[in-house]
Order: structure tokens, then C-alpha cells, then sequence
């Protein structure tokens, strides 16, 4: 991290330059390439300004999508070419824009230093006028500072420089987990939504260790590779030493970060422990196997209360397909009481373990299936694919091909001769037995007449 990266909170912030002028705004970007009417990026503007004043944040181009003006793709689209005016920030140049959160957006950028592509998030004009907002933001580059895990991206950088406040880190070529979401239709196959989460579990593992709790695990704070087969805890815009209270801080309507993966213990104010992470990992695999979140309501303040008065929500009624090990994990993960979910990310990670390869079986089994079937229809086709090529080197292959057919034909024209001599030979000893049968039997009266 850089010397900048730390700003006394109570001093005065840099002069900082309108981000306006840098990044072309996701709603004039998408009227600009003809995707939606300035009509109707007013409406969704109207309305994501009456979810903040329920204490709800909805991105625009979520609400875009929602009211169906635009598609997934099309907004993906839009962020990637949004244009950007001002092309460095101290020793980063912007490519282009990857997304927007509460805080601010993040950038694919390149390092010209190490001549390297990383993702730079930039703290946005607003925010950065507020002392609480650049204070989170230079937390969590302090957080991310003190991580070095797999799991966990990269901290670069972090400071102010041409009148903004950046942190850099590693640049993750994918996707959110809340994206792969979408694409895969809402909802990801079991043992797929399990395996993110062991590794997510893993990244809380190293976090908790550092003294470290996130508050904040949801599918959108969670990148995957492109290959869908790595997973990465992100913004840790939350995170805070687990041994400092912040009383008061996260009352119902008033929350910090989302409501939907909260704990109730988070939503009430209270003391928060490692547990509290656990619930918020438990709420989020629940989404990725129902589709849905755990619980929903019209204002921040109405789902808290559900997080905290509401039973606990079993995956099963949703989606009866989730196998009963895992709605037990989940349900566990949801406890309103924090004692009574798992104690340590060791047993979490374990348990998760131990669903994994009680349901290895059917898997193995499957795999068992295919590789069978692939190998009856490898001697299948074998023959001709190896007659084949010889044919193609020699004469061979064509005479014993030839020689096969010819041995196959003989053996069914003698198996049609058996059949029919023993349908004939069956015929014959059932008209002799008739015959006998039929024949008039001689009286003995009449051979007495005779004799006589």
C-alpha cells in the first residue's frame, strides 16, 4: 500500500474532480447506443430514488432490467462501453468501467509501473466528501492489506492521487457470483452452489484468524473465474477487527451494506463474532439454490425484522430437489441465535465436506454410467473407424471386413436351417402320435366271434 493509502478521518479531503466528467453515466450511455429512451432511465432513476428512501439500494441497471427495458447482456454491454474521459489516476490508466456499488466504481485499468491489468475501485464524489465513507474506504484497503489467501483478491494499492481515492487490486477475469447467477437461470446445481461456498468458507477461515470479520458475504462481494471454477471474497468495504464494538452503528433502518444476507444480531446493533459471517454465507447459499433470498419485505427496516422474528426458512419448500444435508447446513447457517450455528469455520468447512462426499456416490455412479455407455458405443463403432484406416493404408481391412460378413452370414443361414428342421421334426412326431391316437382299437368280442 502507499503512503496516501492512510488519511487522517478527521482531516480535511483532497479536492476532488467530478467523476461526471470522467465516466460517461450508465443511463446516458445506454440512451447514447439506443437500448432505452431518456424516459425511461427517468422512471428507473424515480424508482431507485423511492427504494433508497426505504433504506433499499437498487442499482439502475438492475432496475432497468427488472422493469424490462433491458436484458443481462445488454447492461453488461453498456457498463463495458461506457466511455471514460479521463484515461489516468496517478500510476493507472482506465480501460473501462466493470461496476458500480454504494461506495463508488471499480475499473479495469492497467498499472504502468508493472505494465499490468488491474481493477481499481474509485471512491465516488459524494461519498468522498464524507469522512465515515473515505474512512470505510481506506479501511478496507487496510483489511484487504493484512490478507494473502487464494480466496481472497489482492490488495494492491491504495491512496489519493488527481483528486480521487483509489485502491487498487488484483483484476478477476469473470464474473460476480450474483451474475453467474443470472446467466445459469437464478439458481446453480447443488454440489456447483457448495463448492463456491467451501471456498468462500475458506477465505472466511484465513479472514477470522486475522481478526478480521467481513459483515457483508453475498453473492455480489463473491468474483468467479471464467471458468466458473475458482471463487473470490471481495469488498471488504465492511470488514472490522472482530474485537471492536461499533454499538449502535447497524440499527433496523439505518443498515450498513444490504439487508437481505444480514444477521439478526447485525441488525439489532449488537456485539458481532464470526458466527455473524456464517449467517450471511448460510443466506447466500440459500439464494443459490432456491433462486430466492431468505427474506423479503418493502423497506430495509421490514426485512431486518424478518431476519430477526421470522422462522427459519428451509430451502427444501422452495426447491424440494436440495438434498436433506444440505437444507440442514442451511438451516443451521440461519439460526437466529448465534451459539446455535456453527462455532468455527473448521466445522463449517468440514460439514460441507462431509455433504460432498456423502452425495459423491450418486456422482461417482453417473460418471461409472457415462464411461460405460461411452464404451459400448466405442466397440460399437470401433470396428468400422479401425477398418477404416486400415483401409485407407492397405487392402486388408476391406477383405477381413468382407470375411467377417461372409462368417456372420453362414452362421445365421445355419441358425435359420436348425430352427426350421425343428419346427418339421416337431410337425412329424406330432402327426405320428395323432395318427396313433386316431386309429379304431380292435374288440376283443369281435375276435372271440371269429374264433368261434
Amino acid at each position: 500500500m502507499s503512503d496516501s493509502s492512510t488519511t487522517n478521518g478527521a482531516g480535511a479531503a483532497p479536492a476532488v474532480i467530478p467523476l461526471e466528467g470522467t465516466v460517461e453515466s450508465l443511463g446516458r450511455a445506454a440512451v447514447r447506443m439506443g437500448f432505452v429512451t431518456e424516459e425511461q432511465v427517468n422512471e428507473a432513476a424515480a424508482a431507485q430514488a423511492e427504494f433508497a428512501h426505504a433504506g433499499l439500494r437498487k442499482k439502475l441497471g438492475e432496475l432497468m432490467i427488472e422493469k424490462k427495458y433491458i436484458g443481462t447482456e445488454q447492461l453488461e454491454f453498456i457498463v463495458k462501453n461506457q466511455t471514460v474521459s479521463k484515461k489516468r489516476i496517478g500510476d493507472y490508466e482506465l480501460i473501462s468501467k466493470l461496476g458500480e456499488g454504494g461506495m463508488g466504481a471499480v475499473y479495469k485499468a492497467r498499472q504502468m509501473s508493472m505494465d499490468r491489468v488491474v481493477a481499481v475501485k474509485i471512491l465516488s464524489p459524494a461519498n468522498a466528501k464524507k469522512p465515515d465513507c473515505r474512512n470505510r474506504f481506506e479501511s478496507e484497503a487496510r483489511a484487504v492489506a493484512k490478507l494473502n489467501h487464494p480466496n481472497i483478491v489482492t490488495g494492491i494499492d491504495a491512496g489519493h492521487a488527481d483528486g480521487y481515492y483509489y485502491f487498487a487490486m488484483e483484476f478477476v477475469d469473470g464474473d460476480t457470483l450474483g451474475q453467474h447467477l443470472n446467466r445459469m437461470g437464478g439458481k446453480l446445481e447443488e454440489r456447483v452452489a457448495l463448492k463456491f461456498i467451501r471456498q468462500i468458507a475458506l477465505a472466511l477461515q484465513h479472514a477470522h484468524a486475522n481478526n478480521l470479520l467481513h459483515r457483508d458475504v453475498k453473492p455480489d462481494n463473491i468474483l468467479i473465474d471464467k471458468k466458473h471454477t475458482i471463487a473470490k471474497l471481495a469488498d471488504l468495504g465492511l470488514a472490522r477487527e472482530a474485537d471492536k464494538s461499533e454499538e449502535g452503528t447497524t440499527r433496523i433502518g439505518q443498515a450498513v451494506g444490504t439487508p437481505f444476507y444480514m444477521s439478526p444480531e447485525q441488525a439489532r446493533g449488537k456485539d458481532l463474532t464470526p458466527a455473524t459471517d456464517f449467517y450471511s454465507l448460510g443466506g447466500t447459499l440459500f439464494n443459490l439454490l432456491t433462486g430466492q433470498i431468505p427474506f423479503t419485505g418493502a423497506t430495509a427496516a421490514v426485512i431486518m425484522a424478518r431476519h430477526i422474528t421470522d422462522p427459519v426458512p428451509n430451502p427444501r419448500v422452495l426447491e424440494p430437489s436440495v438434498s436433506s444435508e444440505t437444507a440442514q447446513f442451511v438451516v443451521r447457517c440461519l439460526q437466529k441465535a448465534p451459539q446455535d450455528r456453527f462455532k468455527t469455520s473448521d466445522e463449517l468447512i468440514q460439514e460441507i465436506d462431509r455433504i460432498l462426499e456423502r452425495r459423491k456416490p450418486d456422482s461417482a455412479l453417473a460418471v461409472s454410467k457415462n464411461k460405460q455407455s461411452s464404451g459400448r458405443a466405442t466397440r460399437e463403432l470401433s470396428p468400422v473407424g479401425n477398418d477404416a484406416a486400415t483401409d485407407t493404408k492397405s487392402g486388408k481391412g476391406g477383405r477381413k471386413r468382407k470375411f467377417r460378413r461372409r462368417r456372420e452370414d453362414k452362421s445365421s443361414a445355419l441358425l435359420i436351417i436348425l430352427l426350421v428342421v425343428t419346427v418339421l421334426a416337431a410337425g412329424l412326431i406330432y402327426a405320428v402320435l395323432s395318427g396313433r391316437n386316431e386309429r379304431p382299437r380292435k374288440n376283443p368280442a369281435d375276435t372271440r366271434h371269429k374264433e368261434g
